[in-house]
């Protein structure tokens, strides 16, 4: 197979090819000359040992890929070893994918020696890899030392609450780390949650960390009880990830009366947790004084046309931009609240209310609205119930309103393409 096409390429995405011995190696060999490639996608190629063993006598005289992918291939021991030794001598390569490669615990206690050594990588995805908490001992000694990873993912790996604890300790010392996925990693120790507590310690020292995502994990009230009171005290983080985490009242309460608090936080993502109309209460309780917020995502919840609470705090709040009410079964009484906030709200630009049960009936409200709005600029209307009648009402709002950007109405099969071709046009001209 001929490679020499790659001599002008930046980003080279070789995936599901299964490349027979001969033809890796002619690749590997047009690698060794090549100066323009800086981003290497070789996912689900089969790449093994020997292909491992052949690509890293490449990277390690390599100094122009920043970026290797190497997810979805069988590395394990055999694989690791390779890689492990370019990670000792090259000095280019920041940003490193080996997730869904079953290494295990043994293979990351030698990649964490090398980690030890390394001060160039500054992205690391470890996701779904067999790792178990005996795994995060070695890693997390690796990350009290390490002085340049500044991302690491490690979700979906069986990590516990012991092995958070692990973690904990290194956080708590580490001062390059600056975004870590810890999305289903089985936190679910009774009700305790003892690993939630560790890492709670640890962000109320740790003055680098900018983004948690512990999504999809059995976090118990107490466990949100740690939490929510480091979120009082740390004042780095900005983005939390708490989605498919079932939130009821007393969860709430603590993560409101953070909120209450804290001043550091603008990206919260709440979807599909279960939330109900007097969690949604408390929630907003919290809003009506938070003034860091400006990413609220609580799509996929539970409260249907409940928000009162919600839309009166959003009469107050003047620091939410983005809002997600996606998938709620909102409806028309839903949409009136909302179009009420619209009316008297100045710092809202963007809300998406996709796949809400929002009729042409329901649009009335909310077009009368956007004729009064100056702030909104992205509205998305994706799989809702409307057809070219809602249009006509979205169109003459589009005659007052001079802020919208975008309106986004895919997946309505009774809108006609002419319709929102005109209002692609007058949006164009906003």
């Amino acid at each position: 197979m001929d490679f020499n096409y790659i001599h002008s390429l930046k980003h080279l995405s070789i995936c599901e090819r299964s490349l027979v011995r001969a033809d890796f190696e002619a690749f590997a060999e047009a690698l060794k000359n090549n100066t323009s490639i800086t981003e290497l996608d070789l996912i689900e190629d089969k790449i093994g040992v020997n292909r491992m063993t052949c690509l890293s006598s490449v990277l390690k005289n390599n100094c122009y890929i920043t970026s290797l992918n190497l997810s979805h291939n069988v590395l394990k021991k055999g694989g690791i070893v390779p890689l492990c030794e370019v990670l000792q001598v090259n000095t280019t390569l920041t940003q490193l994918n080996i997730g869904y490669n079953n290494i295990g615990d043994d293979n990351l206690k030698l990649l964490s020696e090398t980690l030890k050594n390394n001060n160039t990588l500054n992205e690391l995805n470890l996701k779904h890899n067999d790792i178990t908490c005996e795994g995060l001992k070695y890693l997390s000694k690796s990350l009290k030392v390490n002085k340049s990873l500044t991302y690491l993912d490690l979700n979906d790996n069986y990590i516990g609450d012991d092995g958070l604890k692990y973690l904990s300790e290194a956080v708590k010392d580490n001062d390059t780390l600056i975004r870590l996925n810890l999305s289903s990693i089985n936190i679910c120790d009774i009700d305790l949650n003892i690993g939630l507590k560790y890492l709670s310690d640890a962000l109320k020292n740790n003055t680098f960390l900018e983004y948690l995502d512990l999504s999809f994990n059995d976090i118990k009230d107490e466990g949100m009880k740690h939490l929510s009171e480091a979120l009082k005290i740390n004042s780095t983080l900005s983005t939390l990830e708490l989605n498919n985490i079932d939130l009821n009242e007393c969860k709430i309460q603590y993560l409101s009366d953070a909120l209450k608090i804290n001043n550091s936080l603008n990206c919260l993502n709440l979807y599909s947790c279960n939330i109900k109309q007097k969690g949604l209460e408390i929630l907003s309780d919290a809003l009506k004084v938070n003034n860091s917020l400006t990413d609220l995502n609580l799509s996929i919840n539970s409260f249907g046309n409940n928000i009162e609470s919600l839309c009166e705090a959003l009469k107050i709040n003047n620091s939410v931009l983005k809002l997600n009410l996606q998938h709620n079964n909102i409806e028309q009484k839903g949409v009136e609240l909302l179009s009420d906030v619209l009316k008297v709200n100045s710092s809202l630009t963007d809300l998406n209310l996709t796949g809400n049960n929002i009729n042409n009936d329901a649009l009335i409200p909310l077009c009368e609205a956007l004729k009064i709005n100056n702030s909104l600029n992205y509205l998305d209307l994706y799989f809702i119930k409307s057809d070219n009648k809602g249009l006509e009402l979205i169109n003459d709002a589009l005659t007052f309103n001079k802020s919208l950007i975008e309106i986004k109405m895919n997946g309505n099969p009774n809108i006609s393409d002419n319709m929102i071709d005109l209002i692609f046009s007058l949006l164009t001209n906003n």
